[in-house]
């Protein structure tokens, strides 16, 4: 977080417009929330400081924007969950906490003046070139954000760049120096390409088979599942606007759009109406898996063979099927598209090698290759010390040429292997199959190197301080949660 905030330090007081007003691109979308209903709820103190439920949203959306971005527009809420968004934002959240206490105890805040100075030079909030209070009020109210809640924010935006100005890191010569030794290392080389072209390699059912029976674990039948199972349809009930705006209410963080803003009542009621007819329908499907489970009642059943790549349902089913056991064969109801389904695990078919017959023209794909492979390792083990190149070029880390028998992505990666290597002489394996031998002729630093090394500079000594930084402000400030599951 530290890092982040020095390397855009000339832009972090616009920061909070990232999540705040990302409507003036996106079509005035919003969380939805009752500009009063979080207003005061305070989920965790920090020290002095305290981090409210609004807080968490505005921070939760901004994650979920970058990562929408990075995506292209098809991050999910599913991914969110699996990657820990919530609690992401939160410990964001946290860390911010931490400075913003620092800065208490340095006596360093934000003048009403400097507030609005950044507030009047904001293009949001303008009308003709000049300031617009009534525009002010406007963006702020569609984004059911007060005056109060958003000049807070961009108050602790401004104390928390104070802080960051503080501890801003400084690069000497000598450490651009040091940096650029590595980069500034020039090698004389010859080399020679060696190719499996020519290696023809013979073929007979004895080594055949003798490769399979040494690899036959790499061309195994997909392990599968008897199953018995019967489908309970989703009802597509009316249901009064009463219960749609209780069970919102009671639900509303799950309803969000792309960019993880929250969606209205009024937006989010056609999902409302599914996700209730959803859960009185798993009712009725659990009063039956329980009476299928006991062996009561008459139930419509099928019968089918599940698998990896032969999948009916979807991907939960065949991970609950791989937990599963005959012990205790029968799941609870799984939601699959508008149905649900109860299913009972038959018989479990373990994945088992496949017959040599089978695979055979795979075996013998796959057996050329590897002793081609061989074949040229030995060329290129017993030619190293002796070979005799005849191109020679000079290469240092940062060259992006195109050496002559290889492809840019070949050279490029000889390039990185090149200067890591401990031996004069040698070889090097291409990600296109082909190896090259080397010899290193000479080795000299040049005097000068194009790169400059400041911002990598700036960026090492920034994520010490920021590791150093946030480690001695925990063991300062102490840290209390009052909801779970954010730690």
């Amino acid at each position: 977080m530290i890092t982040w905030m020095q390397r855009h330090r000339k832009w972090l007081v616009i920061t909070i417009w990232i999540s705040t007003i990302s409507f003036i691109g996106a079509g005035a979308t919003s969380w939805g929330q009752n500009p009063a209903s979080d207003k005061g709820s305070v989920i965790a103190e920090v020290g002095k400081v305290e981090i409210t439920q609004r807080e968490l949203q505005k921070e939760y959306s901004r994650l979920y924007s970058q990562y929408n971005q990075i995506f292209q527009g098809n991050f999910s809420k599913e991914q969110a969950e699996s990657f820990g968004l919530q609690k992401q934002a939160f410990k964001q959240l946290v860390n911010q906490s931490y400075v913003l206490n620092l800065a208490k105890d340095l006596k360093l805040e934000a003048s009403d003046k400097e507030v609005f100075k950044v507030i009047e030079a904001e293009n949001a909030f303008t009308k003709d070139g000049k300031f617009s209070k009534d525009i002010y009020k406007k963006v702020l109210q569609q984004n059911n954000m007060s005056m109060k809640e958003f000049e807070n924010d961009l108050r602790n935006d401004i104390v928390t760049r104070k802080v960051i100005n503080l501890i801003q890191p400084s690069v000497s010569d000598l450490e651009q120096e040091v940096l650029n030794i590595p980069l500034n290392i020039a090698d004389k080389i010859e080399y020679k390409i060696l190719s499996d072209k020519n290696i023809n390699i013979e073929t007979d059912e004895k080594s055949l088979k003798t490769y399979w029976e040494m690899n036959k674990n790499s061309y195994m039948d997909e392990s599968s599942f008897d199953i018995e199972y019967f489908v309970e349809n989703i009802a597509s009930n009316e249901i009064d606007a009463s219960d749609i705006a209780d069970y919102y209410e009671s639900h509303k963080n799950d309803y969000v759009n792309e960019e993880g803003m929250r969606l209205t009542l009024d937006q989010a009621q056609s999902k409302v109406k599914a996700d209730i007819n959803a859960k009185e329908t798993k009712k009725t499907a659990l009063k039956k898996y329980i009476k299928f489970k006991k062996g009561e009642g008459n139930f419509t059943t099928l019968n089918t063979k599940i698998s990896l790549s032969s999948n009916i349902f979807n991907n939960e089913v065949y991970t609950k099927l791989n937990e599963t056991n005959l012990l205790k064969p029968v799941l609870k109801p799984i939601k699959v598209g508008n149905t649900f389904v109860v299913i009972k695990l038959i018989k479990k078919n373990e994945s088992t090698p496949k017959s040599y017959e089978s695979v055979k023209e795979q075996i013998k794909v796959a057996y050329i290759l590897n002793q081609k492979k061989l074949e040229l390792l030995k060329l290129a083990k017993t030619s190293a010390d002796t070979f005799k190149g005849k191109t020679s070029v000079v290469l240092n880390p940062m060259s992006d040429i195109k050496i002559e028998g290889l492809d840019s992505i070949a050279s490029k990666d000889f390039i990185n292997k090149l200067f890591k290597v401990k031996t004069k002489r040698g070889y090097i394996e291409s990600p296109n199959g082909d190896v090259v031998l080397y010899n290193i002729l000479e080795q000299n630093l040049l005097s000068k190197s194009s790169v400059d090394q400041t911002s990598k500079v700036m960026e090492i000594k920034s994520k010490m301080l920021n590791s150093g930084l946030i480690k001695s402000l925990e063991s300062k400030y102490s840290i209390e949660v009052f909801v779970a599951g954010l730690e």
